[in-house]
């Protein structure tokens, strides 16, 4: 049974850790909780990050799970965005980008991209900065 009082704790967290990046305008690294799924509340749409500097989630073998109905991630401006140790999953967007879309340069360590498509561009991630993967420890389903 999933306790619905706390099912979308995680998803509120990241919402929270995000916005506090956004305003401080970005260098913020975001630790997520050791192999924890954060599922995403689908009354609340994407997660949104619009910090112009630097932004690194730290996963710790944590999994973002989308709702199938939106986007996991959107990066407003060319911040440069750090991803390690993570899932994205279950992603969807009608437009381009259905896990992450972002103007600036990612940066792919131990990710895990599932699930996740996009009518337009970029199924999982659309970018029009670099895209920089440890092929050794990624999978993509």
């Amino acid at each position: 049974d999933v306790d619905k009082d706390n099912e979308f704790e995680a998803d509120k967290e990241l919402r929270y850790a995000l916005a506090e990046a956004s305003a401080d305008g970005g260098g913020f690294i975001i630790d997520l909780a050791l192999n924890t799924d954060v599922l995403m509340n689908p009354n609340l749409g994407e997660f949104v990050y619009s910090g112009a500097g630097p932004l690194t989630i730290n996963g710790n073998g944590s999994a973002i799970i989308g709702t199938g109905e939106n986007r996991i991630l959107r990066i407003d401006g060319p911040a440069s965005v750090i991803f390690n140790d993570l899932t994205l999953q279950n992603g969807y967007s009608s437009q381009d980008g259905g896990a992450v879309l972002m103007e600036g340069d990612l940066v792919l360590n131990h990710v895990v991209l599932q699930g996740n498509h996009a009518d337009w561009d970029g199924g999982a991630i659309f970018t029009n900065g670099n895209i920089v993967c440890r092929f050794t420890w990624h999978k993509a389903f």
